[in-house]
């Protein structure tokens, strides 16, 4: 939330950015650009790119559950390795 408290201690503030974002917005009750709005140095920009929070989240998820499912089935294959070799060495 951009205040004027921070346009006094901060001189020659121009402009203030925000880009354009398809996540769905906060609940939030006031604007946190009405002031750079009103003052008229509030500028949207499209950087071109589409990675949101919610899609690098979505992402994390999907590796982390494909990473646990491959570890599940290394264990499993070294389980039975381990089990198989114990055999063959209780049989020498």
């Amino acid at each position: 939330v951009y205040k004027r408290q921070y346009q006094r201690r901060v001189h020659g503030v121009t402009v203030v950015v925000h880009g354009k974002s398809s996540d769905a917005p906060i609940a939030v009750t006031d604007d946190p650009y009405a002031v750079p709005k009103e003052m008229g140095i509030y500028k949207q920009v499209d950087s071109g790119c589409d990675l949101t929070a919610s899609s690098i989240i979505q992402r994390v998820i999907k590796n982390r559950l494909e990473f646990e499912e491959r570890n599940r089935i290394k264990e499993a294959k070294d389980a039975k390795l381990i089990h198989g070799t114990d055999k063959v060495e209780q049989e020498l």
